[in-house]
């Protein structure tokens, strides 16, 4: 065999290993890597509805800090209504304010019972004071005379006369953080107390809801608010 014959049978030899090669099984594909899967980043915190977190079981505010160590524990005040009660009630004035040193309101004029609480305002509160509305009975405690336009004026005849029926009122008080109920009771009207303005559209079919003595209120939260808390 010449050379020339022998280097061609060999390249023919040679293609035919690497044909055979190519048609054989393939290795399997490598495994793919494992990877640990990463939890969402939770949002920011949000204020839940008050009359929905007064009735418990959820945080009013989970950025707010906690109830804990020694006072001020500062508060923002929720007082919830009841629209059924506007036809046959008329609600009477909020005692006077709490104590501004107890407000987590950081406004000029710092309020406990303040409107439309913002975030700022629950990073600063520790704790939520949720007032029921007025649970009245038929009892009457007194009787408000009021002028033409609505006030209030004491004489004799000539005005609206509006009688004043017992009432009681649920606090409760929370962490705001988690909705834990540090405590609640309740509170009766103190007897006779009349609102200085009232609206006399639906003339005198409603009574007026007697309101409780303010520095009672004060009384009972003052240990839970300049207190050490309980743990």
């Amino acid at each position: 065999m010449t050379d020339r014959v022998a280097r061609r049978v060999t390249v023919v030899v040679l293609l035919a290993v690497a044909l055979a090669g190519c048609a054989g099984p393939r290795p399997a594909p490598p495994r793919p890597t494992r990877t640990t899967s990463v939890s969402p980043t939770p949002g920011q915190p949000s204020i839940a509805d008050p009359d929905r977190a007064c009735r418990g079981g959820i945080p009013f505010y989970s950025g707010s800090p906690a109830y804990a160590g020694p006072g001020p524990h500062l508060m923002i005040g929720f007082p919830l209504h009841d629209d059924s009660l506007s036809q046959r009630i008329i609600l009477n004035d909020l005692p006077s304010r709490l104590p501004d040193a107890w407000a987590a309101d950081q406004s000029d004029v710092p309020e406990v019972f303040a409107v439309g609480p913002d975030v700022s305002t629950f990073q600063h509160a520790q704790l939520i004071l949720c007032m029921s509305p007025p649970q009245v009975t038929g009892r009457t405690t007194g009787t408000c005379e009021y002028g033409d336009a609505g006030a209030a004026f004491a004489g004799a005849g000539g005005g609206v006369k509006i009688d004043v029926v017992a009432a009681t009122y649920d606090f409760t008080v929370f962490e705001s953080s988690t909705g834990r109920v540090v405590e609640s009771f309740r509170l009766t009207g103190s007897g006779g107390t009349c609102p200085l303005q009232v609206d006399l559209g639906l003339g005198d079919a409603r009574k007026i809801a007697d309101i409780f003595d303010g520095d009672t209120l004060v009384a009972k939260l003052r240990p839970l608010v300049e207190g050490r808390a309980p743990h």
